[in-house]
């Protein structure tokens, strides 16, 4: 599951969608040539119960995603399923890093 740290962004359909696209994007520029691992994302509905307010404020949405490999036997399923996850890691550890330079310099701006 992928969710902002600032659960109030998990509210916002905008942030989401953003938030989706941007993981399909970066995701599909780390490793373009590999085709024996992929990447699913699902959207999936959620109540933030830690946030104030009524429930009907509370809904929002993470992003899920999923993964698969395959291969000719167990060791070329297990390696690809490797290359999976370490593309995942480094998409994912560089949208982290994206959205922390950008909340950055939104709370430079304030």
């Amino acid at each position: 599951m992928i969710l902002y740290r600032d659960l109030t962004l998990n509210t916002s359909p905008e942030q989401i969608h953003w938030l989706t696209n941007a993981t399909a994007h970066t995701l599909s520029q780390t490793d373009p040539v590999f085709e024996r691992g992929a990447i699913g994302a699902t959207i999936v509905p959620v109540r933030f119960t830690t946030l104030p307010g009524p429930p009907e404020l509370q809904r929002g949405q993470q992003l899920m995603l999923s993964f698969w490999a395959w291969g000719e036997g167990e060791r070329e399923v297990m390696s690809n399923l490797d290359r999976t996850f370490r593309n995942m890691t480094v998409a994912l550890r560089e949208l982290s890093d994206k959205i922390r330079r950008s909340s950055r310099a939104t709370a430079a701006d304030d």
